[in-house]
């Protein structure tokens, strides 16, 4: 009976170590793109009391506050890195909150998945060797967001602060891919969230809404600020995680993910109707998504990012 437990539990341990860095970095930009999905969604019900300019301050704020305690020991290089990143970051957050004032929560997230197709071309043109797969899938993933956005519909001005907010976060995933190597994801977190808070507080000045009418209706849908502000911190921090493991165009490709679960989300939040034809998209991109994971050969294995 002794030996029949030892047994187990060493197979036990032997299938947990046989879970490669790669496919942990995989699964953590999955949840990452999961909790991005209910962000567009909460967004729309957000707009009934508050500007987007309110929106993104009140919820970077509280996000900068919750990770502050990660701030000591930040060194030289996580300040450039968390810099730029949160200067990206907050282009790409007030671009899609801005858009979100004229289009659907679903159409919002389609378009800033077009980033998939963004990353390997700048990767080509970067010198980088660009596997068949990810070209198949980034090809795969836009042909499925076109026709989850309804390519009959046209271009309006909310689509096209969307496709900026799609720029810049193809931007975003490459300076995340330089970061990787950075000691702590966590004080990285840190930095960039606190970049991203102080944007949103000069935007909310800006705007004339720094004031405390504004933080009362901050405080009028606080369900709504409170998640997207821990979720802000969560997948800034998952995504940095990840990307130390899953190449950047990987990891664009598994981001069109988003406009999946965002879809799924709206539809039950918001009664946002999905089309048969957006139906055939959304399986496309889960086709592109299965085909960018379909293993060639074992990826190297990397040491685990200190927290």
């Amino acid at each position: 009976m002794p030996v029949s437990i030892g047994a187990h539990s060493w197979q036990k341990r032997n299938r947990a170590a046989a879970v490669s860095p790669h496919a942990r970095g995989v699964l953590a930009l999955v949840v990452t793109t999961l909790l991005w999905g209910a962000t567009f969604a909460l967004g729309k019900i957000a707009y009934a009391v508050l500007t987007p300019a309110t929106l993104t301050g009140g919820r970077y704020m509280l996000a900068a506050l919750l990770i502050a305690y990660r701030w000591p020991g930040v060194n030289k290089a996580e300040l450039r890195h968390g810099f730029w990143l949160g200067i990206m970051q907050f282009a790409c957050i007030a671009a899609v909150y801005q858009g979100l004032l004229t289009i659907e929560a679903g159409r919002s997230s389609f378009l800033v998945s077009t980033a998939s197709i963004m990353v390997p071309i700048a990767g080509f043109f970067l010198g980088r060797k660009i596997t068949w797969k990810v070209w198949l899938a980034a090809i795969g993933a836009i042909l499925g967001i076109a026709l989850m956005t309804d390519p009959g519909r046209g271009i309006t001005p909310g689509d096209w602060w969307t496709i900026f907010s799609a720029v810049t976060f193809a931007v975003y995933i490459f300076l995340m891919e330089q970061a990787r190597d950075l000691p702590s994801t966590a004080r990285l977190t840190a930095v960039q969230t606190t970049v991203v808070g102080i944007c949103s507080a000069l935007w909310m000045a800006a705007t004339g809404t720094f004031h405390m009418q504004a933080f009362q209706s901050i405080l009028s849908v606080w369900p709504v600020v409170v998640y997207l502000a821990v979720s802000g911190v969560l997948t800034i921090l998952l995504q940095g995680i990840g990307q130390r493991t899953v190449p950047a165009p990987e990891a664009a490709i598994i981001f069109t993910l988003e406009p999946v679960f965002a879809t799924i989300i709206a539809w039950f939040m918001l009664n946002e109707t999905l089309t048969p034809l957006a139906t055939a998209g959304a399986a496309l991109v889960l086709l592109a998504n299965a085909i960018a994971q379909w293993p060639t050969k074992a990826p190297e294995a990397s040491e685990s990012p200190k927290p």
